[in-house]
């Protein structure tokens, strides 16, 4: 039996196939964005157990050891009561962000007599039809599609706009914008730690887009780099949408970031996850405003001490 190790970029080939026929949206489990998060300020190791990836997480606000997120094998689920005894065995109190689909299909009995279930409000994911997103259709989506129109009428239409893949060649100049549109918004100190974090992530995502197989687009304004946008897979249905950022003084590119990083990068999905809204009520309202066709929520399970 192994000990945890630290979860590194060059651990994605070996861990890519517990993750491959894995049946949760939650978007935590995608493995590049697991990996790309893993800082000083959240940190996540990993350890086989048999047949099982167990992965452990904590961040600075957590108190203790961390907590475990749901055990992956490419052989099947694993059941309520193995998963007790596999944190039990190794000290861990608790599961964080168990999906509220495996729990469903998990008999309710077997759930409480091993663990006491907490939602986690602010991490419930926003799922949407993918088809719905690329095309914006009927009048719930009016607003939409009026702020993209504007938006070609005064750049695409008039030629001042350009999309292309990120690749090596535009790496640098993703890394700049990140920069420059960090001065709009608080990506430093106590108030910008979540950007901040989010920021370091998006750095380790561009070093590893290959290897992580994952898809991104860039948008050109007159010739500068002022939008991008990166998806990775989930399940065989389900992308996410990992990052998303635009300059905010071009009126609409945020929209056609968006529908345009639907059609490009979510042809093979039926569903595009945005992941959650962290409690925030801005971030919320914008989700709900492409109205999500589910709301994926997320479980904390606390292990019982006696059973």
């Amino acid at each position: 039996m192994t000990e945890f190790i630290k979860l590194r970029p060059a651990d994605y080939p070996a861990l890519k196939g517990f993750f491959r026929n894995q049946r949760s949206r939650l978007s935590i489990y995608s493995l590049p964005s697991l990996i790309a998060w893993n800082s000083d300020s959240y940190e996540t190791y990993y350890r086989l157990v048999d047949q099982w990836l167990l992965m452990a997480s904590s961040s600075k606000s957590d108190e203790g050891r961390g907590y475990l997120i749901l055990p992956l094998s490419a052989e099947g689920e694993i059941a309520p009561e193995e998963m007790y005894d596999l944190a039990k065995s190794l000290g861990y109190g608790e599961y964080r962000f168990i999906p509220e689909d495996y729990l469903r299909r998990q008999d309710p009995g077997i759930i409480l007599k091993y663990f006491e279930p907490t939602e986690q409000a602010e991490y419930e994911d926003y799922i949407y039809e993918a088809s719905e997103l690329a095309e914006l259709p009927g009048r719930r989506f009016t607003k939409k599609r009026n702020h993209i129109h504007q938006f070609e009428r005064e750049y695409l239409d008039l030629k001042r706009v350009a999309m292309e893949g990120i690749t090596d060649e535009n790496k640098r100049e993703c890394r700049e914008f990140l920069d420059e549109w960090c001065r709009d918004y608080p990506c430093e100190g106590e108030e910008g730690e979540q950007l901040n974090c989010e920021r370091k992530a998006i750095h380790v995502t561009l070093d590893n887009m290959e290897l992580f197989e994952m898809c991104g687009l860039a948008v050109r304004i007159d010739g500068r780099l002022s939008a991008f946008a990166f998806v990775s897979r989930l399940t065989e249905d389900t992308g996410v949408l990992n990052y998303q950022k635009a300059f905010s003084q071009h009126r609409g590119l945020y929209q056609f970031l968006d529908r345009e990083c639907i059609r490009g990068c979510f042809s093979e999905y039926t569903y595009v996850n945005k992941e959650s809204d962290m409690g925030l009520p801005g971030l919320a309202q914008a989700k709900k405003s492409y109205f999500p066709a589910i709301r994926l929520k997320s479980y904390r399970l606390k292990l019982k001490t006696a059973r």
